[in-house]
């Protein structure tokens, strides 16, 4: 009897043992879960990265496009303009140059002295008839101080009639030997005014600036007498200095 109490008793013992193992064989199908979770986030993470790079490069594609035609309309309408400029510079005057006895200062001398005077200049306008041949007028442009008008003076110019020949020798651009002849008609000052004669000879040297302009020298002299303009057809001078006379 106390034998099969004992066998009785050791049949539940072994019966614990073994549920103990069946509960160690669900752990491990735990594990096996957990790995099949992990596998399936790694793959939508790799998709989302690939469709934020297709958008970026899209978008900077379209802005190179567009700052490079801005720059390429600026840089043409600068160089259209600054070409036509410089082309045209050269034209002082499509119907002429401008009348060189304009512009003068003439009260130059009137406040110098308290006496009688005049503030006077010289001018010329040639035209060229042909080759090497020009003819024109030169002037001597007087202008009376109040002093000189208050007994009896007034403006007046004396005009001579100008022939010019291009000579082949001198130091100048342009050498001219000029021979001038009083003109009576356009002549407005009194004969015994003119201190130069009623006619005379001269030679000149010419040398060319920059958009038409003229230096006008007597041959052999450093100094100009006269700048003015010049063109296919024309030239002036006028003095660059008013001179004074006292009478």
């Amino acid at each position: 009897m106390a034998r099969l109490l004992l066998l009785l008793l050791a049949l539940p013992l072994a019966a614990c043992t073994g549920d103990k193992d069946a509960d160690t064989g669900s752990t491990g199908d735990a594990d096996a879960d957990t790995d099949t979770d992990t596998d399936t986030d790694s793959d939508t993470d790799t998709d989302t990265d690939s469709d934020t790079d297709t958008d970026t490069d899209t978008d900077t594609d379209t802005d190179t496009d567009t700052d490079t035609d801005t720059d390429t309309d600026t840089d043409t309408d600068t160089d259209t303009d600054t070409d036509t400029d410089t082309d045209t510079g050269a034209t002082v005057d499509p119907e002429g140059l401008p009348d060189p006895r304009e512009g003068f200062d003439e009260d130059h001398c009137q406040d110098i002295f308290d006496a009688r005077g005049a503030t006077t200049y010289f001018a010329g306008h040639y035209t060229w008839a042909s080759e090497g041949v020009a003819s024109g007028k030169e002037y001597w442009m007087v202008f009376a101080t109040t002093q000189w008008e208050d007994v009896g003076g007034f403006d007046c110019q004396v005009v001579w009639d100008v022939d010019a020949v291009a000579l082949d020798v001198g130091t100048y651009d342009l050498n001219l030997d000029v021979q001038a002849v009083l003109n009576e008609a356009e002549t407005t000052c009194d004969p015994d005014l003119n201190p130069y004669g009623d006619e005379w000879g001269e030679t000149y040297g010419l040398t060319y600036g920059a958009k038409s302009a003229v230096d006008w020298f007597y041959s052999g002299e450093s100094e100009a007498f006269g700048v003015g303009l010049t063109s296919e057809t024309e030239m002036t001078f006028a003095s660059p200095d008013a001179n004074c006379i006292w009478l």
